[in-house]
């Protein structure tokens, strides 16, 4: 009584007189033991001491799993206290195991709890994600998702949060094709849910990956979805504004093998600025000038091209050293550039010269 009216200080003592009782009467473990441990676990949470009681939960929840049936009242109420210690140190091997036996005793009975159901799923399927086991992550979510779509509709917050979790288990789990809708579903409801904008991220490298038959339509989308993302670039934080103006940067290159060198423009300036005020000295910073001129170059703005060709490859040689094994092609790429800068000005000479240089490069 003393615990229900939020008297927890007080009830602990009594409680625990109570276990002792129970412990001594059934050494060997009873449900009334159990059922006081579930008690001392409602007393202490809010006095921020449930760790402590970890040794009991289990105590408990060995109790129940040996005596009762799998879907009796208590041990469904008594598991989740030892999951949320589980999963507050990040245990998430253990807390798999436990979310999925809840989950099971949930399905048992859907329409007891569905809100713990859908709760627990979506806790397992970022279990899952934790670990890095997307694949697995997967079905947990798509499960959560047709849940809370027939409880709150399709267009409620919790489930297009839902969506975009399942967007990013099914890119990592390399199949982005399957992720593109749910993305799409959560970045589309990012005014109304400001939470939702980071699966823009997502759906940018979904779109990159996919933007080849039979889905080049998927290239439109990335630029516009990039365009967005660069605007407020700055304003992330620093790792995760690398991350976007990387994928930015990858999808631009795609659009200069594409030869869609008005679209690559304005990307390239949004990632050049970027480069230029974070790591001016990087070889990045160097590639993106030697691309954006690229760009120029092929819309007939040689004025403005050369410069961004010259400084670009000079940079990136420069910082040959520092370039990892699967950029190694960018010095060759800056040197055909400035071939066919040359051969644009008329000045054949000096672009025999350059070519001689890239035809040195290549043969490394």
């Amino acid at each position: 009584m003393l615990a229900k009216r939020g008297k927890h200080a007080e009830a602990e003592p009594l409680l625990r007189e109570a276990l002792h009782t129970c412990r001594e009467a059934h050494p060997d473990g009873d449900v009334t033991t159990a059922d006081v441990i579930l008690d001392l676990a409602i007393s202490l949470h809010p006095q921020q001491r449930l760790a402590t009681l970890e040794p009991e939960l289990r105590e408990a929840v060995a109790i129940l799993r040996r005596g009762l049936p799998g879907t009796h009242a208590m041990l469904r109420h008594t598991l989740p206290w030892l999951t949320y210690l589980v999963l507050g140190r990040k245990d998430y091997t253990e807390a798999i195991s436990l979310l999925q036996e809840q989950v099971e005793i949930l399905r048992a009975k859907p329409v007891i709890e569905p809100e713990r159901l859908l709760s627990d799923l979506r806790s397992l399927g970022h279990a899952y994600y934790c670990l890095r086991d997307f694949a697995k992550a997967v079905p947990a979510y798509e499960e959560a998702l047709t849940r809370s779509t027939a409880a709150t509709g399709p267009h409620s917050q919790q489930s297009l949060e839902i969506a975009a979790d399942l967007g990013v288990n099914y890119l990592l789990s390399g199949r982005p094709a399957e992720s593109i809708p749910p993305s799409e579903a959560a970045w589309r409801a990012r005014y109304e849910y400001p939470n939702l904008e980071w699966c823009g991220i997502n759906l940018l490298d979904a779109y990159i990956r996919t933007a080849t038959e039979p889905q080049p339509a998927n290239r439109a989308n990335a630029v516009a979805v990039a365009n967005e993302l660069l605007a407020s670039v700055t304003e992330r934080p620093a790792d995760e504004g690398l991350y976007v103006v990387q994928r930015i940067a990858a999808l631009s290159s795609q659009l200069l093998r594409a030869q869609s060198w008005s679209e690559a423009e304005p990307l390239l300036r949004g990632v050049l600025a970027f480069h230029a005020a974070a790591k001016p000295d990087d070889w990045t910073t160097f590639n993106t000038r030697s691309m954006l001129g690229e760009a120029l170059l092929a819309q007939g703005q040689l004025e403005e091209a050369e410069p961004l060709l010259r400084t670009g490859y000079q940079g990136l040689k420069e910082r040959e050293a520092q370039l990892p094994e699967n950029a190694r092609e960018r010095v060759a790429e800056a040197l055909a550039r400035l071939v066919r800068l040359c051969e644009a000005k008329g000045e054949r000479d000096e672009a025999a010269t350059w070519q001689s240089l890239l035809d040195a490069e290549r043969a490394r």
